[in-house]
C-alpha cells in the first residue's frame, strides 16, 4: 500500500462511517502556511456541514523502514500549528520504536488501519475518539453502553440507603475525612529558639565563654 493508497483509505472509512452525520471529506486541500513558511496541503478535511466544525488529518504509512520516519515529528509540530484540530493518523509495521513511541503518546496520534468493510473497530478505535471529541458524536463512543439506572441502584441498595450499613472501604482506599466540628490532632509546637547556624550546616554546638 501507497502513501496515497493510505490516505484514500482512510478517506473512505471516514465518508463511510460518518458520512451520514453530515460529514463531508476532502482530499488534498491547501490550508495556511507550515511552520517553515510553505504553503501547507493537507490530507484530509473533514467538515460538519452542520456546524462547520473542521479537523485536518494528516495519513502516513510505512510498510519499510524508510524515510517517513523522519517527517514524523516535523508533521506533529507543523500540526499543533494549525489554527483547527488536526491529527496524524498511521499504520504500518515501518515505523522505528522510536518514532511509534511518539505517534503513540501524542495527542495528535491515532492508530487506523479499516479493513475492506470499512466498519467501526478495534483498528478504528483511535480515530473514532477523535471525531466523537471533535465533532460530539457521542454515541459512537457509547455505542455499546446503557446509561446508568438509578432505580436499579437503588433496588440494590436498600440497606445502605435506609442507614443499616456504610460503605465498606476497598483496600489501598483511604479512609473518610473528619466530621464537621472535629478538630486535627494538634503538632508539637516548634522551639521558639532558632538553631545556631553552625547546626545548620552541620557544626556542633559550643557553649558561649566569657
Amino acid at each position: 500500500m501507497t502513501g496515497n493508497e493510505y490516505a484514500d483509505l482512510i478517506a473512505a472509512y471516514l465518508k463511510s462511517a460518518y458520512g451520514g452525520r453530515g460529514l463531508q471529506i476532502y482530499r488534498e486541500v491547501s490550508l495556511g502556511k507550515s511552520v517553515i513558511g510553505k504553503n501547507r496541503r493537507i490530507d484530509i478535511l473533514a467538515i460538519d456541514e452542520r456546524t462547520s466544525k473542521a479537523i485536518g488529518v494528516e495519513c502516513k504509512y510505512q510498510a519499510t523502514a524508510g524515510t517517513v520516519d523522519e517527517k514524523i515529528p516535523y508533521t506533529l509540530q507543523d500540526l499543533a500549528a494549525l489554527h483547527i484540530p488536526a491529527f496524524v493518523v498511521y499504520a504500518g509495521t515501518g515505523f522505528s520504536p522510536g518514532v511509534l513511541h511518539l505517534l503513540e503518546g501524542s495527542p495528535l496520534g491515532a492508530y487506523c488501519l479499516p479493513d475492506v468493510s470499512l466498519e467501526p473497530g478495534a483498528n478504528t478505535i483511535e480515530l473514532d475518539h477523535l471525531i466523537a471529541t471533535s465533532f460530539g458524536f457521542w454515541d459512537a463512543v457509547v455505542r455499546n453502553k446503557q446509561t446508568f439506572d438509578l432505580e436499579l441502584w437503588k433496588a440494590r441498595n436498600q440497606k445502605l440507603l435506609a442507614g443499616e450499613e456504610r460503605p465498606r472501604l476497598n483496600a489501598g482506599e483511604e479512609r473518610p475525612r473528619l466530621n464537621a466540628g472535629e478538630e486535627r490532632p494538634k503538632l508539637p509546637e516548634k522551639s521558639a529558639e532558632p538553631e545556631p547556624m553552625g547546626l545548620l550546616f552541620g557544626g556542633t554546638r559550643t557553649e558561649g565563654t566569657d
